[in-house]
C-alpha cells in the first residue's frame, strides 16, 4: 500500500500553471502565494500535530504497559530498589507525556488543521473545475468570488485560533481581512 499525500503541492502548482493564461499576474500570485501557501501551511501543521500526537500517545501506552512489568520484576527479584526506581521514572514520563498532550491538544490541532487544509483545497478544485458557485463563469470572472471565499476561510481559521484566547481580537482581525479584500477590489459573495 502506498502512502499518498493528502496535499500534493506540485500537482496543485501544475493546475495553477495549466490555467495561467486565464489569470492576470496578481491573480496568479494570489493562487500561488496565498491559496496554495495556506493549503500547504495547514497541511504541514496538521501532519506535524499528528506526528506529535501519536508520539506522545505511544509513549503513554508503552510506558503504561512497562510499569506493571517493572513492578512485577521488582517483587520477584533482588535488589528491588532498581526496579522501583525504573517504575517511578517510567511513571513520571507517562504522566508528563499524557499531561503535555492534554495541554498542547495535538490531536485536536491535527483534526482542525486537516479540516482547514481540505476545505481550502476543495474550494480550489471547485474553482478550477468551474463547479458549484463557480459554474458557468469564466475563471477571470469567478476569481473575485474565489478570492473572497479563500480569505473568508482563512479569516475563519485565524479567528477560531485567536478567539480561543481573545474573542474581541478575532472579530477585529476578521473585519480587517474583509476590509483589505474589499479595498483590493474583490467582491464578497452574498452569504
Amino acid at each position: 500500500m502506498t502512502n499518498l499525500p493528502l496535499v500534493d503541492p506540485e500537482a496543485l502548482a501544475e493546475v495553477i500553471d495549466h490555467f495561467a493564461g486565464s489569470f492576470s499576474d496578481p491573480q496568479k500570485g494570489f493562487l500561488k502565494n496565498r491559496w496554495l501557501h495556506q493549503v500547504r501551511y495547514w497541511d504541514d501543521r496538521s501532519r506535524d500535530a499528528r506526528r506529535k500526537y501519536f508520539a506522545l500517545r505511544g509513549i503513554t501506552v508503552l510506558g503504561s504497559v512497562t510499569i506493571p512489568v517493572l513492578t512485577s520484576l521488582g517483587l520477584a527479584t533482588s535488589p528491588r530498589t532498581t526496579f522501583a526506581i525504573l517504575a517511578a521514572i517510567v511513571g513520571a514520563v507517562v504522566a508528563a507525556s499524557a499531561t503535555w498532550e492534554g495541554v498542547a491538544n495535538y490531536g485536536q490541532i491535527w483534526l482542525e488543521k486537516r479540516r482547514a487544509a481540505e476545505l481550502l483545497k476543495v474550494e480550489g478544485w471547485l474553482f478550477f473545475a468551474s463547479a458549484d458557485k463557480y459554474a458557468d463563469m469564466a475563471p477571470a470572472t469567478a476569481f473575485p468570488t474565489f478570492a473572497a471565499e479563500v480569505e473568508r476561510q482563512i479569516a475563519k481559521e485565524v479567528g477560531e485560533y485567536v478567539s480561543a484566547f481573545d474573542p474581541a481580537e478575532a472579530t477585529k482581525r476578521v473585519s480587517q481581512l474583509v476590509d483589505l479584500l474589499k479595498a483590493a477590489g474583490g467582491k464578497l459573495p452574498n452569504t
